[in-house]
This record gives C-alpha cells, structure tokens and sequence, in this order.
C-alpha cells in the first residue's frame, strides 16, 4: 500500500524497493495503491522494510479500510485490530485525530 501524496517520494521508493528484492510490484487492481509481489520473497529482512519505507498488509485490509472511509475526529472502534496493520492504516487516515 502505497500512503503519500508526493508520487515522485513513491517512485523513488518503488524502485529502490525492487531491485532490493529483485522482481517487480504488481498493481492490485481492485485496491488503489496497493501492490503484490511473490510471497517467497522475504519482505521483513529487507532494508525497506527494516526502515519502514515498506510492510506487508493483506490487500483485503486495505480494502476494507478505504470502504470504512475514516476521517480525522471520528471514533472507530476496531474490533480485529491484531495484528495491527489495518489500524495503522485506520490511524494514518485519520491523520490522527480522533478516537480509535
């Protein structure tokens, strides 16, 4: 899931990302801005990952969290929060105002 409004930021990042691991993001087409690679790749020992330039979130989640639509001043209750990519997101659209 790519979350930033500076697209050159995320191309920039995209490309590191790949040739770090050696392969090619592809676009999930029924998620905006979110990509899928190869589950073999290991994702958590890469250098994206470890900076937090990158992490893994089912593209269900992010699915799910963009119908929900939160907006900064709401509260939101999540109920299955672990373990806790999807209220991380929830957090980051709110820019983090609000309950949650």
């Amino acid at each position: 899931y790519s979350y930033t409004s500076d697209s050159s930021f995320f191309e920039q990042e995209r490309n590191r990302f790949e040739d770090e691991v050696d392969t090619k993001l592809k676009s999930v087409p029924w998620v905006p801005n979110v990509y899928s690679l190869s589950q073999k790749v290991p994702i958590a020992k890469t250098n994206s990952f470890q900076n937090g330039s990158v992490y893994g979130i089912d593209a269900a989640s992010v699915f799910i969290v963009n119908e929900l639509d939160p907006k900064g001043g709401e509260t939101v209750l999540d109920l299955c929060c672990a373990p806790g990519a999807k209220f991380c997101l929830i957090a980051d659209k709110m820019e983090k105002q609000g309950r949650l």
